[in-house]
């Protein structure tokens, strides 16, 4: 992408080489010149999406692989939103060049997310305690709340302790990133929280009720912190 934009010094010369291709005897006008130097650029766009979706295959954890994308595509965004020359060359080609960079970095966001699809069935609330029964559930709720609970502590810290080798650099995206995992999961568990945190299924809450919503809040913000510069 660096090559790519100093090229764009020379975007006039560019554009005639790429659209002439052989045939020099055809004289460009700079509005001809100005699209086809956006093809070119296009092109090597294509070039490199694809590059960086072999890349990203290559990963054994799709997480990785779609933060990966995310990061890149981010990267990719900033260039040519910041340069002046770059977008509105593109544009000549390709409509809304920005959004459709903004609509793949979504897109992977939401691949990304999927790697928190083994926290969710914890917090399901299939189970009703209410009244007295929250004040002394049955053998078999004891049973389920404990095992809710602790497999969401188990799943979380897995969650963190991976999250501590990954790396955002830019850190708008970053804690964009860290937001859009606190809406995901935040609403469902202090709601969860709520309707089984407070009954007696255990004689130690230390051990399973390890994280107040708040807790969780704090430990999703420390996201990306090791890849944090």
């Amino acid at each position: 992408m660096w090559f790519t934009e100093q090229l764009l010094d020379y975007h006039s010369l560019l554009g005639e080489v790429y659209l002439k291709q052989g045939s020099y005897h055809i004289v460009l006008t700079k509005d001809e010149e100005s699209k086809s130097a956006g093809q070119y650029l296009s092109r090597v766009l294509d070039a490199l999406n694809i590059n960086l979706k072999n890349k990203a295959d290559a990963y054994e954890s799709p997480v990785l692989g779609a933060l990966f994308l995310m990061n890149n595509y981010h990267f990719i965004l900033k260039i040519f939103t910041r340069n002046t020359t770059m977008q509105p060359l593109l544009e000549r080609a390709v409509s809304d060049i920005e959004q459709h960079y903004a609509d793949l970095i979504e897109y992977e966001m939401k691949s990304y997310q999927k790697g928190f699809a083994k926290l969710i069935p914890f917090l399901g609330q299939e189970m009703s305690i209410s009244g007295s029964q929250a004040d002394k559930p049955n053998k078999a709720q004891k049973a389920l709340l404990k095992e809710k609970f602790k497999g969401f502590n188990t799943e979380l810290e897995e969650l963190c302790r991976v999250h501590g080798q990954y790396s955002i650099p830019d850190s708008r995206l970053r804690q964009r990133v860290r937001e859009d995992n606190i809406e995901l999961l935040e609403p469902l568990y202090s709601e969860f929280f709520r309707v089984y945190g407070q009954s007696k299924f255990t004689s130690k809450p230390e051990k399973y009720l390890k994280y107040t919503p708040q807790k969780l809040e704090e430990a999703l913000n420390k996201f990306f912190d090791n890849g944090a510069t």
